[in-house]
């Protein structure tokens, strides 16, 4: 297992109240409280990683010693976990988002 990924699963997996703010996007629970670190939303089926001082995070990010891709594209999918693909720069992160360390 990568280093990291135990969080993940550890993540609370329902759909979040999103809101832009300041030019980031912020996830709050049901109690109104800014999620951070990783989470799952249903609603757009997909993992997220929220930074605590800089909301969703998009593109590629360096989390516990791992790299993952966030599609960066407001296209709907913004900020969702690339996982078993290629990222659009042509690297392949396996099925849980990790990089797998390969060049292209």
């Amino acid at each position: 297992m990568k280093a990291g990924f135990s969080s993940l699963e550890n993540a609370l997996t329902y759909a979040y109240a999103w809101e832009y703010i300041n030019g980031s996007w912020w996830a709050f629970d049901e109690n109104g409280y800014a999620k951070t670190g990783w989470l799952r939303d249903e609603a757009f089926g997909g993992w997220f990683y929220m930074d605590p001082e800089r909301g969703m995070q998009t593109g590629w990010v360096l989390i516990d010693g791992v790299w993952y891709y966030f599609h960066p594209v407001s296209d709907g999918r913004r900020g969702i976990m690339y996982a078993g693909q290629k990222t659009p720069d042509g690297y392949y992160v396996d099925e849980k988002g990790a990089w797998d360390g390969k060049e292209k």
